[in-house]
């Protein structure tokens, strides 16, 4: 063989192990073959909160049944399906309950991650994007059954 065929075969070799190597690492970190996770886009969050709403309680079968903090339910209340709040850090709902405020569920921006959740219910409930650089408090309280987001930004 001649010396440009052996650095042709050398080359050929190469770049086959180096794309082994690599789908290795990602087969080892599960990314070769799964989707990659996402955050939900706004339509997506709109229709996941439209589900919820319209869904059957799965509460007690009777209303003296109580949950595992001993208060009982009626049938056929149905919670608040929740107020969505959007930031540039992330997206929360929340609701008034009798207690008070509660974050039902939240959902960091990419890039962002949660910081600190008082989920609540309380007079207050509040969650903390931060993405290293900046950090966005969302902080919720409740005007009668109306839950009321307050929004800061610390750059």
């Amino acid at each position: 063989m001649g010396r440009r065929a052996v650095t042709i075969l050398w080359s050929l070799a190469a770049a086959v192990a180096l794309a082994a190597g690599v789908a290795v690492v990602y087969l080892a970190q599960g990314e070769l073959f799964s989707d990659y996770d996402r955050g939900l886009s706004q339509d997506e969050i709109s229709h996941e909160l439209d589900q919820a709403a319209t869904a059957t309680p799965s509460g007690p079968a009777s209303p003296e049944e109580s949950d595992a903090s001993g208060e009982t339910e009626s049938p056929g209340e149905e919670p608040p399906p929740g107020e969505l709040i959007d930031t540039d850090g992330g997206q929360a709902t929340a609701v008034c309950r009798p207690e008070g405020a509660e974050l039902l569920w939240w959902v960091p921006d990419q890039g962002f991650a949660v910081d600190e959740v008082e989920a609540g219910p309380s007079a207050e409930a509040s969650i903390q994007f931060d993405d290293g650089e900046s950090e966005v408090e969302v902080t919720v309280t409740c005007d009668g059954d109306k839950p009321v987001a307050s929004v800061e930004h610390d750059d």
